[in-house]
């Protein structure tokens, strides 16, 4: 005995490669009795897991619950609509069979619909013979939801509304879920309106990522897919595939021929466009062959979505990556001149863009090139990751990737060899921003009798400042800089910006103490730490001010600031006795950071 299954022939709209070539897929009978195998032993732990919940329950066994997983759904692939084998489904929730790993109704060759499980006698054979075999409970809240049974479902939710959002054996599925998925409107109407103890959960998840409104329209459960939209559930929640509840809404009009549920998600405007794992929208899923007039609503949504998407992106679009610029900036100290000219290249390049938009030919906009001046510490290289953020977020750079370089990087010790050493970098920074560091160090005072390559370096990055998909960033100190700007005709008529980055005064300092202790991101080294309260911004001053002297302050910049913390949350640890908990283990104080400055200075011989 063979069972074939077979698929769809379906062209992906705009998507012609999207789906691999089809075949036959054909189960024999070693592999049938191999399933019936599989069903048997895990029929033998359903049954010793729900006979200890019936010794609890104290109820009464019965063999009329469904175990065998046999129910006929609209199948997607096998993974869709019947997730897992034949015999595998929840306790009280048959869920359809086929384990196929295709991630479409359909196929690309053989144009016939695909059901998954067994046919005809052979699927009631195997949910008899596990029923005779093995008995399983029907009084849980599961199997009350699947029946339909209000009376009952509301007897035991009452009795304990702990089981609100009991999550099933297998699929770890809620009433809700379970409920939606069999369209039992009365058992949904229920659980949305419970005003007894706990929530009901509308966006909980089962093991392939669906909620309960992924459910409803997977089945075509269209009122019940109205009541879960209407106490606002997700209606872009995606699956483990990516699939939205519209995707599977498609699926089950194209198998049934019913539209119901595919409509009301339209009307609550369901994203035409959003793609799945494999990049497919749900239009991409319709055969270009299929001219129905429900299904032609997804092509007119999918413009009109479309065009919405495209002025949200020119409008509140690009007033939202000028609100993520303004959140960068904040994190950075001083820098005024460089703060408003970033502003001023980011709303120009959001408005070239609009102007791109409405047709007009700009031309290649060309990279502003720039060096930072100043001394170590003061913020250069931070500014130079978010200004890659800032040109990547507006499309000028492909990337805001930041590739830092030295000379040791870039100037090979014999003849022939830097001018690959620096191709090779500026091959890896294409793209994105090359970030010299001491590029002085590249033009280097001339000795008798020693030859130095850094000027062949140099001339190397010089050939790509005209490319476009690269921006470059020289840094150094400023006197140095100066020198071998002013030595470059070449060099100075390509790079026009230049930054000054001052050193950061003691209220600059303490400014930085407080900016990193409140924005700090996860995983890094304070994520969770916070300031005593009496750590002000002017008594943080006071203490770097008596702490340290000028030329330490200017020698390290913000690496002062780097020191101090953790030098004071060394302090913290040693003050701490190992039984204190909460607020504590999380606070550093004025005598933390106080104490920190102490063993830096101690450290650091600077007159």
């Amino acid at each position: 005995m063979y069972i074939c299954r077979s698929f769809v022939k379906m062209r992906p709209r705009k998507r012609p490669n999207a789906f691999d070539d089809a075949t036959d897929e054909v189960i024999c009978r070693e592999e049938l009795v191999h399933l019936r195998q599989l069903v048997d032993s895990l029929a033998k732990q359903v049954a010793t897991v729900m006979n200890q919940q019936q010794e609890l329950l104290g109820g009464s066994y019965g063999k009329d619950a469904d175990v065998s997983g046999t129910r006929t759904t609209p199948s997607i692939g096998g993974a869709a609509a019947g997730h897992g084998v034949a015999g595998i489904g929840d306790v009280t929730v048959g869920h359809g069979a086929g384990s196929g790993a295709a991630a479409s109704p359909y196929d690309s060759k053989s144009n016939k619909k695909f059901r998954s499980g067994f046919d005809g006698d052979e699927s009631r054979q195997v949910e008899a013979d596990v029923n005779d075999k093995y008995s399983v409970p029907n009084t849980t809240i599961h199997t009350f939801a699947k029946s339909g049974d209000l009376s009952g479902f509301k007897r035991l939710l009452q009795d304990d509304p702990s089981r609100l959002c009991e999550r099933s054996v297998f699929l770890a599925q809620t009433p809700l879920h379970i409920s939606a998925d069999n369209n039992k409107v009365e058992i949904v109407k229920y659980l949305l309106d419970w005003k007894g103890p706990g929530k009901v959960e509308l966006e909980a998840k089962n093991v392939y990522g669906e909620t309960p409104l992924h459910l409803a329209a997977k089945n075509g459960c269209h009122e019940v897919a109205r009541m879960l939209l209407s106490q606002h559930a997700n209606i872009e929640a995606k699956t483990i595939n990516g699939w939205t509840p519209l995707h599977l809404s498609v699926f089950y009009a194209l198998e049934s021929g019913e539209y119901s549920t595919m409509t009301t998600l339209l009307d609550y405007n369901a994203n035409c466009f959003a793609e799945d794992k494999r990049g497919l929208i749900p239009l991409h899923y319709v055969p270009d062959t299929l001219d129905n007039e429900e299904l032609r609503r997804l092509s007119p949504n999918f413009e009109v979505q479309r065009h919405h998407a495209y002025i949200e992106d020119t409008h509140s679009g690009g007033q939202g990556i000028l609100d993520k610029l303004d959140c960068e900036l904040s994190k950075l100290v001083g820098l005024h001149e460089l703060k408003v000219q970033l502003r001023k290249w980011a709303k120009g390049m959001i408005l070239d863009k609009k102007r791109w938009s409405m047709g007009i030919d700009l031309g290649p906009r060309k990279a502003p090139h720039m060096v930072f001046l100043g001394n170590p510490g003061t913020g250069k290289t931070t500014v130079a990751r978010v200004l890659g953020k800032l040109l990547h977020s507006v499309g000028f750079l492909s990337s805001n990737s930041v590739t830092e370089v030295q000379r040791t990087d870039l100037v090979g010790e014999y003849l022939g060899q830097t001018g690959s050493k620096t191709r090779e970098k500026i091959e890896e920074a294409k793209g994105g921003i090359l970030f010299v560091d001491e590029a002085y160090r590249l033009v280097i005072k001339q000795t008798v009798g020693y030859q130095d390559y850094g000027v062949e370096a140099l001339e190397e990055i010089m050939s790509v400042l005209e490319d476009g998909d690269i921006l470059v960033i020289f840094a150094g100190y400023t006197k140095p800089m100066k020198r071998v700007m002013s030595s470059n005709e070449g060099l100075c008529r390509r790079v026009t910006h230049f930054f000054h980055f001052d050193d950061f005064s003691s209220r600059d300092l303490a400014e930085i103490v407080q900016v990193k202790m409140t924005k700090q991101k996860q995983g890094s080294q304070f994520y969770g730490f916070k300031l005593h309260p009496f750590c002000t911004l002017e008594a943080i001053t006071a203490v770097i001010e008596k702490g340290s002297t000028v030329k330490l302050r200017n020698k390290m910049n913000g690496g002062l600031v780097d020191h101090i913390l953790t030098n004071a949350k060394e302090n913290l640890d040693t003050r701490l006795s190992l039984d204190c908990e909460g607020y504590e283990l999380l606070t550093i104080t004025l005598n933390d950071l106080e104490v920190g400055l102490q063993q830096l200075s101690s450290r650091v011989n600077i007159d």
